[in-house]
């Protein structure tokens, strides 16, 4: 089904202006109670944000104008065609299975970040937006997206005053994973840090979950190789 040429070009009008403007609409934020956690607590809820039907066209149309700039890197495979959580852990699983026939231990250690979405730090994701020679519209709406949104807490009908909202990406849209995937990018890795004839600690990476691997004909090497790598990675969790 197609919309009558009359609608396309109002449609067009308008995700022009937004361009030409920065300004994109906000949408309203929801709590949704996650089923395994006490809904006493405020922060047993995941803030969903809502759009209107024609935001959500042109987050869409945004996405597709930002992807040739926020590329991923080749160890996530999540937001990425032609990718899946089964292929991740097959590439995990023969990397294993690789490294015990040559008689190696591999040592893994997994990170899990809480509220991974909620924390991204707008300042941070738009300086590498930036970094990425995007063009500028295309960064004053992204901007527009996330500095434009505020909450506040209704309790028995009576509501606070709106406060806005200094970090995150909107949870229910589609730029928000691609966005966050972009600023957890550099995660680190010991590429840059190997020292003659040694092999790198394989990452792999779905969404935001990590896991990094390291093997070794001993164990101790394996371990004294993944404790560098995670010695790089309170300074990057810290920018």
């Amino acid at each position: 089904m197609q919309l009558p040429t009359g609608c396309l070009a109002a449609v067009t009008r308008t995700f022009n202006g937004i361009f030409q403007t920065g300004h994109l609409e906000n949408g309203e934020d929801h709590r949704s109670p996650q089923s395994w956690k006490y809904r006493c607590l405020p922060g047993s809820y995941w803030p969903i944000t809502l759009l209107s039907n024609v935001a959500k066209l042109f987050e869409r149309l945004l996405l597709r104008r930002l992807a040739p700039h926020l590329l991923l890197r080749e160890e996530q495979f999540d937001f990425c065609s032609s990718h899946s959580t089964t292929l991740q852990l097959e590439r995990v699983l023969n990397h294993l299975a690789s490294e015990l026939n040559n008689r190696h231990c591999t040592v893994g250690v997994f990170l899990d970040m809480e509220k991974a979405f909620d924390c991204v730090w707008h300042v941070g994701l738009l300086a590498k937006i930036i970094d990425t020679k995007a063009p500028p519209a295309l960064v004053r709406v992204v901007a527009s997206f996330l500095e434009g949104q505020s909450f506040y807490v209704s309790v028995e009908g009576v509501d606070s005053q709106p406060h806005p909202i200094r970090a995150g990406v909107p949870q229910g849209s589609c730029l928000s994973p691609r966005l966050k995937a972009a600023y957890t990018d550099d995660i680190p890795s010991l590429r840059d840090h190997l020292r003659e004839g040694e092999e790198d600690v394989l990452l792999a990476l779905y969404a935001d979950d990590s896991a990094y691997f390291a093997s070794s004909y001993h164990n101790i090497v394996a371990i004294n190789r993944m404790q560098r790598l995670l010695d790089q990675l309170p300074e990057w969790l810290d920018k």
